[in-house]
């Protein structure tokens, strides 16, 4: 601007000049000399008049009403000592010049045709210009557009993308060393480099599955900022939160996928374990049963020595053992009967916790119940549903060595009953979290336990058309979900 002010000057002989500018942008005006341009309030150039018109009457009355001033056909306003030429920038925008002269040669009224060429040469000029950077904006958007769906194509989490993509928005804004930006998808927060909230803003919605799970915000630091937005801008954002939510809902369904693969998978593998283990149970019940009968026939003989019985004793006592890991085998993989009746859920926790109470007094757990006494009965065997809690009881309290709290508490909702067992516990680390329910999987210690307790929940409450979920963090406790359809299971038995 201040290039072609200078050119007006010297070629007109004036002694200032102020090029005045109307449109969708606002109003704004600049005096050379000096260049820098002023934010005008648009109250000075409302009305029907013609700009150069508005202009002399908000800054010389004496302009119009002066015997010498004269006006043009194309709307300029002539006097000795000030001229307005009035030009045309593009639709909605206009302009005008305001020359003025000290010297002794003053204007006539005959330099108004050399003059109002002059303007239309700076409104042609305005143009092209404000042309030039429209399409250089048009290309930052584009570009960041694209760059967006580069990304979203790409590989990795859904965090790594919007960590990358809030860093392209700054640049594809007008002012980007005033823009930062700024994401949000449900608890994930990015922000653009040396983010900060400025007193102007854009935003859009993320949608995901038809709700709002998140925004997308640019924010313009300068607070006297007369348009730090562009009308194409909000159109820019809006594009971006919809290339947003397609990134939002494709990497939810990816992770839905991956979340039911494993799933699958590891259905499958229990199956195969169950049919195995229902396999090597019926084999070897029949030979154990032998053993552990005819054992107990030898101990009652009258004429053994004491460490012969002793040792038949043993026998027995391992046999018996025994015979409980192949009964667990058979609930795990559903082969053991079952009885369906209606079931007190709430009793059935009460019995379990009855038998775990003393082991919570014997490791210094302070266990408490939060049941609401009002949960609807489900069909069911209550015997196996109090092994159910039980057992995860017996692991929550040896998760404490050192003692700690045990919270049991029941809830329901949309036909299910909930029971939840939590400890503050050692919780378990996040590789083993996948293989808790398999068979013979154990993290204690040789003698404490067999593998088979989690196994026996999850074939118990499988069998009833149940779910058991688990929450855990390494050092601050394990949460247990037993979930159970409070309808009838469809089937009528356990296998």
């Amino acid at each position: 601007m201040g290039v072609l002010a200078d050119a007006i000057l010297r070629v007109t002989s004036s002694t200032s000049i102020e090029i005045w500018l109307e449109g969708i942008d606002g109003a704004s005006r600049w005096r050379f000399p000096g260049g820098c341009p002023e934010s005008t309030p648009s109250r000075l150039l409302s009305g029907d008049e013609g700009i150069a018109e508005r202009v002399a009457r908000a800054l010389s009355p004496a302009l119009l009403l002066g015997e010498s001033a004269a006006r043009t056909p194309a709307g300029s306003i002539w006097a000795p000592d000030e001229v307005l030429v009035p030009f045309k920038v593009a639709e909605g925008a206009e302009g005008a010049l305001r020359l003025t002269r000290a010297s002794l040669r003053p204007f006539e009224l005959a330099d108004l045709d050399s003059l109002e060429a002059i303007a239309g040469a700076v409104g042609s000029t305005l143009a092209n210009r404000r042309t030039h950077a429209a399409l250089v904006e048009r290309v930052k958007e584009l570009t960041c557009v694209y760059r967006i769906a580069q990304v979203a194509a790409g590989s990795g989490s859904l965090a790594e993308a919007l960590e990358r993509i809030v860093g392209l928005l700054p640049p594809a804004w007008q002012h980007p060393d005033a823009t930062t930006a700024r994401i949000r998808v449900g608890d994930q927060v990015c922000q653009s480099p040396e983010f900060r909230e400025g007193p102007h803003s854009l935003r859009a919605p993320i949608f995901s599955g038809g709700e709002t799970v998140g925004w997308v915000e640019v924010f313009h630091g300068a607070a006297q900022a007369s348009a730090p937005f562009l009308p194409e801008e909000q159109h820019l954002i809006d594009a971006v939160a919809r290339e947003l939510s397609s990134l939002v809902e494709r990497k939810t369904a990816q992770a839905d996928r991956a979340k039911l693969r494993d799933q699958l998978r590891h259905a499958d593998r229990l199956a195969t374990i169950g049919q195995l283990a229902a396999g090597v149970a019926h084999e070897i019940n029949e030979p154990l049963a032998s053993v552990l009968g005819f054992a107990q026939l030898a101990v009652k003989a009258p004429e053994l020595s004491d460490s012969t019985r002793g040792d038949i004793e043993r026998i027995v006592k391992a046999s018996l053992h025994a015979r409980e890991i192949i009964r667990n085998l058979l609930v795990f993989s559903r082969q053991s009967p079952s009885r369906r009746v209606d079931v007190d859920v709430e009793e059935a926790l009460r019995q379990a916790v009855s038998l775990a109470e003393p082991r919570c007094a014997a490791a210094a757990v302070t266990l408490t119940m939060q049941l609401t006494g009002s949960l609807p009965s489900i069909q069911g065997d209550p015997s196996q549903l109090q092994q159910v809690f039980l057992n995860l009881l017996v692991n929550a309290i040896q998760s404490m060595p050192d003692g700690g709290q045990l919270d049991v508490s029941t809830a329901t909702s949309d036909e299910q009953v909930t029971v939840q067992i939590q400890d503050t516990g050692e919780g378990i680390d996040p590789e083993d979290v996948e293989q808790i329910f398999l068979p013979f999987f154990t993290t204690k210690d040789v003698g404490e336990g067999t593998g088979l307790g989690l196994s026996v929940v999850h074939g118990i409450v499988t069998a009833h058309n149940g779910a058991v979920n688990v929450s855990t963090k390494p050092g601050h406790g394990t949460c247990f979900e037993v979930v159970l359809p409070v309808t009838a299971p469809s089937s009528g038995g356990g296998g």
